[in-house]
């Protein structure tokens, strides 16, 4: 796939791009302290000393920047961890990985979750009220909310096991909210009456 398609733009990235020989997770979004990018770090770095063929592709930006670069370079994983900055296109990147793995400490509705999903991603998430809903009943790992909880995800995708136990339906999924919402509509105008 082109540089061009990842970056809408005509600027190579600055990060090698997925190869099908490696095994590739992503996590997207802001580098905050609710991600808890950290954790996710430590967690990847004793993935990555047992297998050379592992990298760990981290989309978007904020304030950790610096801090997560440092953490890259203190746990030796230059040339595994990736920061790819903020991407305006950031699924077609996801598209060439074969995981998704989210590590917050909380976590409001995932929309990132459900765009893989959508995608047909493995998943791995650290276990909070966001991501649980989303995923529960089968659509994802949950996993304890600790280094040794991501861990235990990854080998678990690495050793072959299976994260995802159903097929998201995205149609079913949005018609079930819409009910929901006007569900909930409708109680509150019958409470104005």
């Amino acid at each position: 796939m082109s540089s061009e398609f990842l970056h809408l733009g005509t600027e190579p990235p600055s990060y090698p791009l997925p190869q099908k020989d490696d095994v590739n997770f992503i996590t997207i979004g802001r580098l905050s302290p609710e991600k808890d990018h950290e954790k996710l770090l430590n967690a990847f770095s004793h993935i990555a000393a047992d297998k050379n063929n592992i990298k760990l592709y981290i989309v978007g930006e904020g304030a950790l920047e610096e801090t997560i670069k440092n953490i890259i370079s203190t746990l030796h994983l230059t040339n595994k961890v990736f920061l790819t900055g903020q991407l305006t296109n950031p699924y077609a990147l996801l598209n060439q990985c074969d995981c998704f793995i989210l590590s917050s400490n909380y976590e409001g509705q995932a929309i990132v979750l459900l765009e893989a999903l959508i995608l047909g991603k493995p998943i791995i998430t650290t276990d909070s009220p966001g991501p649980r809903s989303v995923l529960e009943g089968g659509y994802g790992l949950i996993v304890e909310n600790s280094v040794t909880g991501l861990v235990e995800g990854m080998r678990r995708f690495l050793n072959g096991g299976k994260l995802n136990n159903k097929v998201f339906d995205y149609e079913s999924y949005q018609e079930e909210a819409l009910n929901m919402f006007y569900e909930k509509v409708c109680d509150l105008n019958e409470q104005e009456l």
